[in-house]
């Protein structure tokens, strides 16, 4: 089972995100600006208002 959750502006997109990439309308790799660890994460959020226009995603990983 997955639960996805949204946050910051992109809550309300999720349904039709997850219907694009199912669909292959869209590739992951040319949305995610920058893919994150666990720890990096505060740093990453520092960094995208200080640049939002840098970003158009970033992405937690948890290894």
């Amino acid at each position: 089972e997955l639960d996805l959750r949204g946050s910051r502006t992109s809550a309300g997109e999720f349904d039709e995100a997850l219907r694009m990439l199912s669909a292959l309308e869209i590739n992951p790799q040319d949305v995610v600006s920058k893919v994150v660890n666990l720890d990096e994460i505060p740093d990453a959020v520092k960094e995208l208002d200080r640049y939002p226009e840098r970003y158009l995603k970033i992405n937690a990983v948890f290894h």
